[in-house]
């Protein structure tokens, strides 16, 4: 991709933002199927002493570890703890490549990875909630779901990490 080109970098914008929109979407139906099932009397399990709330607290805890990602060169935080330092390494590696489409395609998979793994912390905590009926998981799924929006990709965060210093 030619970010020199205008058309292409608001196409490669516009991916950013399909991505992220489409991964949001798909926790929020998944979360729809979840409370209409419970509206419509699911038959819930009790979970074996509260393992599923460790579980759920430890996911939901490591993923909104905020540490300040200006000290590692990356411009925004969000994500699991892992999805953090995923994106600060591939954002760290973009500084490697002079082409344009080796650092939007690096800078693609940092977000990428961001996403995903608040993504995967948040269906866990929807399925543990499909599972026991316990609202706890809820208020987990609420908390990443703002982390998820928070970590959402910027025109900012894409021009200072792409395009700056695109030909050092």
């Amino acid at each position: 991709m030619n970010l020199n080109n205008p058309q292409q970098l608001e196409q490669a914008k516009r991916i950013l933002l399909i991505i992220f929109l489409a991964l949001l979407a798909g926790q929020g139906i998944f979360l729809g199927v979840v409370s209409f099932l419970h509206s419509r009397g699911f038959q819930t399990y009790a979970a074996p002493g509260d393992v599923l709330l460790i579980v759920a607290a430890l996911l939901t805890v490591a993923g909104p570890a905020r540490l300040r990602p200006e000290e590692f060169g990356a411009s925004r935080s969000g994500g699991s703890a892992a999805g953090f330092f995923l994106y600060v390494n591939r954002v760290q590696a973009i500084s490697q490549y002079t082409d344009s489409n080796s650092r939007w395609r690096v800078y693609l998979s940092a977000v990428t990875l961001r996403l995903a793994m608040l993504e995967a912390a948040s269906t866990a905590n929807i399925g543990f909630y499909l599972l026991t009926g316990d609202y706890t998981f809820l208020v987990f799924v609420t908390l990443l779901l703002v982390l998820f929006v928070i970590a959402r990709p910027t025109s900012e965060s894409f021009e200072e990490n792409v395009l700056k210093n695109r030909f050092s």
